[in-house]
């Protein structure tokens, strides 16, 4: 369906998909902290804040990472390095978290879309066990 508004057509977006891993997560989830990166960092951290929160079963809490640096000393956690076992030890101690959740947001360039193209957006997710390091 095409809506009109003052700027021109409103095209439909394409349907969103997923991929998941072929195995389970083997523990459950208590606490959560979720840090990402990225453009729509915010947006995609307030969705999936609201995906945890909208859960009935289980109760999962997601806890605010707040100032991170600061508790951590200036480190920065990122998608790719994941967490540290310093890092890891501090997060569950301080923050009282079991898991966290990193995500990392890659979008086309406004060059891919900008005559006819498709903007596209990739969010990758890992859940990383912060007693374990898994």
């Amino acid at each position: 369906m095409i809506k009109k508004y003052s700027g021109g057509l409103d095209p439909k977006p394409d349907p969103l998909y997923a991929s998941f891993p072929a195995f389970k997560i083997p523990y459950s989830i208590d606490r959560i902290c979720i840090i990402g990166e990225g453009d729509g960092k915010e947006e995609v951290s307030a969705g999936l804040t609201g995906l945890f929160m909208d859960l009935r079963e289980p109760n999962i809490k997601v806890i605010e990472p707040g100032n991170l640096k600061a508790i951590l000393g200036g480190e920065i956690i990122r998608y790719e390095t994941g967490l540290t076992q310093d890092i890891s030890r501090a997060l569950a101690q301080m923050l009282q978290v079991d898991h966290v959740l990193l995500f990392n947001v890659r979008t086309s360039p406004h060059s891919d879309y900008r005559i006819g193209g498709k903007y596209s957006a990739k969010i990758n997710v890992k859940i990383l066990n912060t007693r374990s390091g898994e």
